[in-house]
């Protein structure tokens, strides 16, 4: 319940980020920790960024033409600490 507590704040704080500039588009990039394939950790990396995506058009109304997804799979990890590359990074997307 902890996490899924901070979780929720750390989306919060994303969506004042998006309400406050709705000129910006962002990219929601899904990460995996080392353990499974890696056809499986890009699967999954892409399922945790549309997670997030879904969240935030779900629950504070975001366009979803704003908000696009990616996987990395398990190819930029932070730590050796499994727990912590099993994330979600947000990114400003500046393609045009």
């Amino acid at each position: 319940k902890k996490n899924n507590k901070i979780l929720k704040e750390n989306l919060y704080n994303k969506y004042l980020i998006m309400k406050n500039n709705p000129e910006l588009k962002f990219i929601i990039s899904g990460n995996c920790d080392k353990i499974g394939s890696i056809v499986y950790n890009e699967k999954l990396g892409m399922r945790r960024a549309e997670a997030v995506k879904k969240y935030l058009v779900k629950n504070y109304k975001i366009d979803p033409d704003r908000l696009t997804t990616e996987t990395m799979g398990n190819r930029i990890p932070l730590t050796d600490k499994t727990y912590i590359n099993r994330r979600v990074d947000f990114s400003i997307d500046s393609r045009k």
